[in-house]
């Protein structure tokens, strides 16, 4: 049985940070075939500004101990995310609920481009709640469309342990802020940053997993030394999609069955 292949894939981007997309667009095409078309934030003209900014400000979340807390958003918040979409900048530091804001984004893009793999890149720090009521950072949801966040590549996975140690320690002697810098420094080749060229590499890992959840709804791979493994530490992440970036045999042959089909296709 086939799988449902997409046209191609669009990307829509509301990052600030600087991504290589040439390279994205030559990995997609060298390994799948498939186009990948970037464009420049979403069509929001099916909500209003308000409307749009109202939705935002719901989805922030504001206890990650209770999964059930509800909250009407302040007026301030509201104009802050006003703020974020003219300026097309926003708090990393601000969660928010991932399921929300992925509903919201199929909203808008439902009917926008059918038949395409759709992706939302961004820079909000996205989260969800387990079944076990624990809060969890993300660097990708999958869903229609999928959205990656660039926030969520930094923070999402945990960082080495020796990290949290040394900053631990310098919190507690008040030296954390005057340190922070050249702590990050120390340990700047186990885990990702802002501004990080790894950046580039590691989200074609993410759209390599958005990709295989839209024709296989199984993103992710137990393999370590496999662009689909789910990382939850930095180190692992930078092993499967810098140091490795490659897929398993698994999913080596799983593409190379895909191109076999989109060409019988063609």
């Amino acid at each position: 049985m086939g799988v449902d292949i997409p046209r191609k894939i669009v990307l829509y981007n509301q990052s600030r940070e600087k991504v290589d997309f040439k390279k994205l667009k030559e990995f997609v095409w060298g390994n799948f075939a498939l186009k990948l078309e970037i464009r420049q934030n979403f069509p929001a003209n099916k909500l209003s500004i308000k409307d749009l900014t109202l939705e935002f400000a719901k989805s922030r979340v504001r206890d990650i101990n209770n999964p059930l807390a509800k909250h009407s958003p302040l007026p301030l918040e509201i104009a802050n995310e006003e703020h974020y979409l003219k300026n097309n900048k926003v708090n990393p530091n601000l969660i928010y609920d991932a399921l929300k804001l992925l509903l919201l984004f199929e909203k808008l893009l439902k009917v926008e481009d059918p038949g395409n793999c759709q992706i939302v890149l961004t820079d909000r720090l996205l989260g969800t709640f387990a079944d076990d009521s624990r809060f969890h950072l993300r660097s990708i949801v999958c869903g229609y469309p999928s959205i990656i966040s660039i926030s969520g590549i930094v923070e999402a996975p945990a960082r080495p342990k020796e990290f949290y140690l040394i900053k631990n320690r310098l919190v507690l002697l008040g030296l954390w802020e005057q340190e922070e810098d050249n702590v990050r420094a120390r340990f700047k080749s186990r885990f990702i940053d802002f501004g990080d060229k790894r950046i580039t590499e590691v989200l074609k890992g993410f759209i390599s997993q958005a990709l295989f959840f839209y024709f296989a709804k199984n993103p992710f791979c137990e393999e370590r030394a496999c662009r689909l493994f789910n990382s939850h530490w930095q180190e692992d992440l930078i092993y499967s999609q810098v140091k490795t970036g490659r897929f398993c045999k698994k999913h080596a042959r799983s593409v190379k069955n895909l191109l076999i089909q989109e060409r019988m296709e063609k």
